[in-house]
């Protein structure tokens, strides 16, 4: 594909499909994100979409295969901006009418910024799982609440219950190393690495949402543990 003329981001043509949603949030963008280098996917991209009839503002995050939906309210034009640590930020205008395909977001790396946020510390065990499922780069993004196993010693909680308890409500859904859960009394505080806690599925990645027909605003919490 030719760059020519694009210093930032290639796309192809925009999907905004419809989607079972309350309010006014009737559609949803979607797309994938890539490096512009390797065509490797992106997770962890902070996907930010304005409209420009109201300038009402959706947010949305890329999952592990760099895949996002950000639901947004009918409007002629959206304004699209992704940003993820180590890349440039991209902001481009989508026009409504073309319903023909997903965009494609690919991300130039800025190699000079990707050292300065690199440690050179050695990482243990438990840093380089959180780090290889990408627990890091969203905590980076700064979308939703993150606690890792040094948060959590600080605090000292009875059980991983307790630590959560007000962060759940009766239809939060909950994950454990990436697959749905029912409860967390089974969960051993001590194996816990890190957790994510999203608000609604506005915020949450889109592997991590709520599926919940009407339950969008209930948010989701996941959990990491250390590998056996």
């Amino acid at each position: 594909m030719s760059r020519a003329g694009i210093t930032l981001a290639t796309f192809l043509l925009l999907a905004v499909r419809p989607a079972r949603s309350s309010g006014q949030d009737g559609q949803r963008i979607r797309g994938a994100t890539a490096d512009s280098a390797t065509q490797t996917p992106l997770a962890g991209v902070a996907i930010s979409v304005r409209t420009s009839d109201s300038g009402s503002e959706r947010l949305g995050l890329s999952d592990s295969t760099g895949r996002f939906a950000v639901p947004v309210p009918l409007a002629r034009t959206y304004l699209l901006t992704a940003r993820r640590i180590g890349y440039r930020p991209i902001t481009f205008f989508l026009d409504s009418s073309r319903s023909q395909a997903e965009i494609i977001v690919e991300m130039v790396a800025t190699p000079a910024l990707l050292a300065t946020v690199q440690s050179t510390a050695p990482m243990t065990r438990g840093q380089r799982t959180l780090e290889h499922i990408g627990f890091n780069d969203r905590r980076q993004i700064g979308i939703g609440k993150f606690i890792d196993a040094a948060a959590i010693a600080r605090e000292k909680p009875r059980d991983l219950t307790s630590l959560l308890r007000p962060f759940l409500k009766g239809c939060t859904m909950i994950f454990v190393d990436g697959i749905r859960l029912l409860a967390l009394r089974d969960v051993d505080l001590e194996t816990v690495l890190g957790i994510e806690i999203y608000a609604s599925n506005v915020e949450a990645p889109m592997a991590f949402q709520n599926p919940i027909e009407g339950a969008g605003r209930c948010g989701s919490i996941v959990v990491w543990r250390a590998p056996p």
